[in-house]
């Protein structure tokens, strides 16, 4: 048995832009904010200094760019630092 989900987003405009603007309209379009809100809610940071909201976008971006491992999810986040609010995540 198959799901048929509609598409989050326009996949041709999604390749024709760059990729920190990719991981923004991913971030728009994936509907989690009553998630989000719940976890902050709970007041669940994991470790301390760590926003719900900021490692939710992390964990996007390291899928996005296919990231293997932690480290590489790390190394992603220094090099693209500053490409995403504070509020959005540590890129």
């Amino acid at each position: 048995m198959h799901i048929i989900q509609t598409p989050l987003f326009d996949f041709e405009a999604f390749i024709a832009k760059k990729d920190n603007d990719q991981l923004t309209m991913v971030l728009e379009a994936i509907p989690a904010e009553g998630w989000i809100a719940t976890l902050e809610r709970e007041r669940w940071t994991g470790r301390k200094g760590y926003p719900v909201r900021g490692m939710w976008s992390d964990l996007i971006a390291g899928v996005l760019r296919q990231a293997e491992t932690l480290a590489d999810v790390e190394r992603l986040l220094k090099r693209d630092n500053g490409a995403l609010t504070p509020e959005q995540g540590s890129w």
